[in-house]
């Protein structure tokens, strides 16, 4: 009862030493743009907040990329549970969700998702920004567009890399389930960018010079980084 299938198995290369370490770099380089901004070239707390809303977004699509590629395979039973492991040496945590009928996957996770970026964003606007309006708003990134495309690059990259080694190299079973990526970036998702949300209110909030915010960027690539080793000490499977 307990026997995983042998297609849970993670395919060679997509945990490796190698890999994890090209993850690591990747994630401190995409990290070490805002730090750069802040410390060279006057980026304050929501100019690093909103490079960080922007990483969501590229999330989001890659999130999305996974969910509808893997559609074709799926074939699921609405309202089944199903349970996902993670379990190596040092590593054992799981989840479980409720499978979705094949149209409601994509629509869902577009609502879900595309809501709580909404919030994120109308949150930056109103408490970090403050009185907030079209004008103000592109006019305070206009003089930043050129670093902030520039995050915007490295975090897709970091991303894509992500997508490559997690998804396109990983156990078959997970291009035929949806519902495991439509759940996935949620966790760490709210935790990382809650860690940069409170670092720009604090900043922000006690008019604190905005150095304080690289403690907070800091923590926030110690998080990444520690989600990258897990997936080398213990790779997720689907538990029949």
């Amino acid at each position: 009862m307990n026997e995983e299938p042998a297609d849970n198995d993670v395919e060679k290369g997509q945990a490796s030493l190698p890999g994890l370490l090209v993850s690591g770099v990747m994630i401190l380089l995409a990290n070490l743009v805002p730090v750069v901004g802040v410390f060279w070239f006057g980026w304050d707390a929501i100019l690093v907040v909103f490079a960080y809303w922007l990483e969501g977004t590229v999330v989001g699509l890659f999130t999305l990329l996974r969910i509808v590629w893997a559609l074709p395979g799926y074939d699921p039973t609405p309202g089944t549970s199903v349970t996902y492991r993670r379990k190596g040496k040092n590593v054992s945590t799981n989840f479980t969700a409720k499978e979705m009928s094949k149209r409601a996957v994509v629509s869902a996770f577009v609502g879900v998702y595309g809501g709580l970026m909404l919030f994120y964003g109308f949150f930056l606007l109103m408490f970090l920004i403050g009185d907030a309006t079209v004008e103000k708003v592109t006019s305070r990134l206009s003089g930043f567009s050129t670093w902030l495309l520039t995050v915007l690059l490295f975090m897709f990259i970091q991303h894509a890399w992500s997508f490559y080694t997690d998804f396109v190299r990983g156990p078959e079973w997970a291009k035929s389930d949806p519902v495991f990526h439509f759940w996935r970036p949620f966790g760490r998702f709210i935790l990382l960018h809650f860690v940069v949300i409170i670092g720009g209110l604090t900043t922000q909030g006690l008019s604190l010079p905005r150095f304080y915010m690289v403690p907070f960027i800091f923590l926030k690539s110690c998080g990444e980084l520690l989600s990258a080793v897990l997936a080398l000490a213990g790779p997720w499977r689907r538990v029949p």
